[in-house]
């Protein structure tokens, strides 16, 4: 697990890949333990299949959910998907999820199963579509064909949670997840949960930035001295909401520049330098504000649309 975070700065490394095994162990316990207060979700929740292929309704393709779990209580399905970058939403993926849950609620679940059957007749890999309608589905078939529930759940990075709600019933961050488990490996888990937390705030400007600041020391060590990096609109009013007033953002001509700025103007800017709000250190602070100062400027003056 140490070369998780590590994993997630190599290009077409499949941070997803690595997690999804891992969590597939503790997945039961972990929803179950984590969703027991939830008013729509609670209930002993066991798993279906891993990778459960979802036909697709033009061709004999299909489309995998990374989990499928049935809540024994509520008499429900659920379509389990993780994400470990704040880069892979996939839209046309879950207008899918959303298709079958709906088709679910309006005809059973005996669909999924017969969809199945018609994969394993047109695939080439016929055998492992009878392998999981004999080992996986088999065991739930009953449950399956005459279920009329199905929820979408997301496990997110807390840094896209917001952003993810609108696809699912219900997004989980990596922190939200709860940290005991019932069991032997109740210790191994809280292990694995304390590095999948670290997921929580790396996004795709967090990476960058990271790899910028290093080579802002590298090529101007005087520089470095003076500020941290620098960062375009976007990414800047992101660490503004992330960091607050931990941090600080140059501005020459101060607050009354910014605040009579066009917010087309703010935005086109070449860059914003940062640093952090405890070296401030030769600095003129009147060109230097807080992060809140900048939110706070961004709403009032520019009526940007910041989420508090």
């Amino acid at each position: 697990m140490d070369n998780l975070i590590e994993a997630t700065m190599i290009p077409k490394v499949q941070v997803e890949r690595v997690v999804e095994p891992i969590l597939s162990v503790f997945l039961e316990d972990v929803l179950t333990e984590t969703l027991k207060s939830d008013t729509d979700l609670s209930g002993l929740i066991k798993m279906i299949c891993q990778e459960f292929p979802l036909k697709k309704a033009e061709n004999n393709q299909s489309t995998n959910i990374d989990w499928l779990m049935y809540n024994t209580q509520r008499k429900q399905l659920l379509f389990v998907e993780l994400k470990t970058s704040d880069t892979s939403i996939n839209s046309s993926q879950n207008e899918i999820y959303q298709s079958v849950t709906n088709d679910i609620q309006n005809k059973s679940g005996a669909f999924l199963i017969s969809d199945l059957e018609k994969l394993r007749v047109a695939s080439r890999e016929s055998g492992k579509y009878q392998f999981i309608l004999e080992k996986k589905v088999s065991r739930f078939k009953q449950e399956i064909s005459i279920c009329r529930s199905a929820k979408i759940i997301y496990i997110v990075p807390k840094c896209i949670e917001d952003k993810t709600k609108k696809h699912a019933d219900k997004v989980l961050s990596f922190g939200g997840l709860s940290k005991s488990v019932p069991g032997q490996f109740s210790k191994e888990w809280r292990i694995i949960h304390e590095y999948l937390s670290k997921l929580d705030d790396l996004t795709q400007s967090s990476r960058n930035l990271r790899i910028s600041n290093n080579q802002n020391k590298k090529t101007t060590s005087s520089q470095s001295k003076r500020w941290q990096g620098t960062l375009k609109f976007e990414e800047m009013v992101e660490l503004c909401q992330r960091q607050g007033d931990e941090v600080i953002i140059g501005f020459t001509g101060g607050k009354e520049k910014f605040a009579n700025s066009t917010l087309s103007e703010l935005k086109n800017r070449l860059h914003y330098k940062w640093d952090y709000s405890t070296n401030m250190s030769g600095k003129n602070r009147s060109d230097w504000l807080s992060g809140s100062t900048v939110l706070g400027l961004l709403i009032n003056h520019q009526k940007y649309p910041i989420k508090r």
